[in-house]
């Protein structure tokens, strides 16, 4: 009996001590979540509207503010030195190097980039201020050519400014690569493709290219089959062509495909075409919930697809969500 009881002691300590690291968990996955879509929305999250922040850090909801608080401090006041509040406070020591680089951005100065820690991150900071500043002179700030590859990417990136001789600057040749492959889509020219060295790279630029032109002989430069396949499947979309779904040679990238199509047109005869039961059934789903059409749901072959079916738009179905 005594045995017992301590186990059930053990099991209540335990289970308790499990609930409150749960909730410790939540408050601070929760947090880091919003406040890094905060920062990536167009107004980030302000917290204090004066020039000090309170110090408080002795519970979660107190640390969120006073990281919240601080990091917009730093932008308002263009002071990057803020940003090394959050060096010793557990869990948040990276924000260092995102406070530091939206401060150069806002400020437009690529000193401040060069006070990140992280190279990569560095690289890309130079990359957002000359963006920012509408300057590709500034990549010059980095203090080594692979910082300054990384810059000049990143100002034809964010600023869809797609010029082959900015990508003919890069050194390193995978930015190069990505340069021109990031240039090759939107300039409409698969010929650009032709100029990548490493296969993979050169087989997206195909694909990006393809997809927008609605091209399928340009698929077929494609070496690697899979990215072949998803290319036709993004022509097929393009050209809302279930036809084109018939080059790939994978069943279960072409069920996708006839999905895919079928789903953008509303075509309930293009679900047909999928042979895996699975995605028929869902390819009948989306079509029903989209339409408002509850009569298609009777075409589904599972009778617990259809009760989901009838019941509408459920969020997820089979670990896809719409």
């Amino acid at each position: 009996m005594t045995v017992v009881k301590n186990n059930n002691l053990r099991f209540s300590i335990w289970a308790s001590l499990a609930v409150v690291v749960l909730i410790y968990a939540w408050l601070f996955v929760g947090f880091r979540t919003q406040f890094f879509l905060a920062r990536n929305a167009d107004f980030p999250m302000v917290r204090s509207s004066g020039s000090v922040c309170p110090d408080d850090r002795s519970y979660p909801f107190a640390i969120r503010e006073y990281v919240s608080c601080n990091f917009n401090l730093a932008i308002k006041n263009l002071d990057d030195h803020i940003c090394e509040k959050f060096l010793g406070l557990y869990g948040y020591g990276g924000l260092v190097d995102d406070c530091r680089s939206d401060v150069a951005v806002a400020k437009q100065d690529p000193i401040v980039c060069s006070r990140i820690s992280g190279q990569g991150r560095r690289g890309d900071c130079y990359g957002y201020v000359a963006a920012a500043a509408h300057n590709l002179e500034l990549c010059n700030s980095a203090t080594t050519q692979l910082e300054k590859d990384n810059c000049f990417l990143v100002y034809v990136f964010k600023n869809n400014y797609y010029d082959l001789s900015h990508c003919a600057r890069i050194v390193d040749q995978n930015f190069k690569d990505q340069c021109y492959r990031y240039s090759a889509g939107p300039l409409g020219d698969e010929k650009i493709c032709e100029i990548i060295q490493h296969s993979q790279v050169r087989d997206f630029c195909y694909w990006d290219v393809g997809k927008i032109k609605g091209d399928v002989d340009i698929c077929n430069e494609i070496i690697e089959s899979i990215w072949k396949w998803k290319c036709y499947n993004s022509v097929a979309e393009t050209q809302q062509n279930a036809d084109t779904c018939q080059l790939i040679q994978d069943q279960s990238e072409k069920d996708d495909c006839f999905s895919n199509v079928a789903k953008i047109t509303k075509n309930v005869d293009t679900c047909r075409l999928v042979e895996h039961d699975r995605t028929r059934n869902l390819c009948y789903m989306l079509i029903s919930w989209d339409s408002g059409d509850k009569t298609i749901c009777e075409k589904i072959s599972e009778s617990d697809d259809q009760g989901k079916c009838y019941n509408g738009r459920s969020g997820t179905y089979g670990g896809v969500v719409e």
